[in-house]
């Protein structure tokens, strides 16, 4: 499917990001963001983290996204408010 949502949130490409498990055809990238309409449920991400919990490039992902401030999204396997938690540690998350 494509978000305009999804569409705005851009990064430069990062080689890793081949290696990505979210990278995959067979998943729909709108999982890893808020839906744009209503509340999202209480169990928004879980899909998406589950899938970063596999992903070998995972640490990777959570850098760029600490690194970057991103506010949106599901990255790493982090919701924005963990990330936000997280940057103001001075360590980087085991994950």
């Amino acid at each position: 499917m494509n978000s305009p949502f999804v569409e705005t949130v851009s990064i430069p490409r990062n080689p890793w990001q081949e290696q990505a498990a979210c990278a995959s055809q067979d998943i729909d990238p709108e999982i890893f963001f808020v839906p744009e309409r209503g509340r999202p449920s209480a169990d928004w991400g879980r899909a998406a983290i589950e899938i970063c919990s596999r992903c070998q490039v995972r640490r990777e992902c959570l850098e760029v996204a600490l690194r970057m401030r991103e506010h949106r999204g599901i990255w790493g396997g982090m919701t924005p408010a963990e990330r936000r938690s997280k940057a103001h540690s001075s360590t980087m998350p085991k994950v």
